[in-house]
């Protein structure tokens, strides 16, 4: 479970997440895991694929999965 908030009302995207963290995430790297000829990054959200990652807005109660994969 995520939780976020900030100092006024606003939508936030899973990328401000991660940069609260420090972390990378975007559509070609989760952390120190970066898509090449022989890896994926797939993210879903609540079963449906989602392309623009980083900027995806979250929403109460939503199941995602982001997923790295290296053939």
């Amino acid at each position: 479970e995520v939780h976020i908030e900030g100092t006024c009302p606003r939508d936030f995207t899973i990328g401000e997440f991660f940069e609260v963290w420090e972390k990378t995430f975007n559509e070609t790297c989760i952390f120190e895991n970066c898509v090449n000829g022989n890896s994926t990054i797939t993210m879903k959200v609540n079963g449906n694929e989602v392309y623009s990652m980083d900027k995806y807005t979250l929403k109460d109660g939503e199941d995602i999965l982001i997923e790295f994969k290296s053939n």
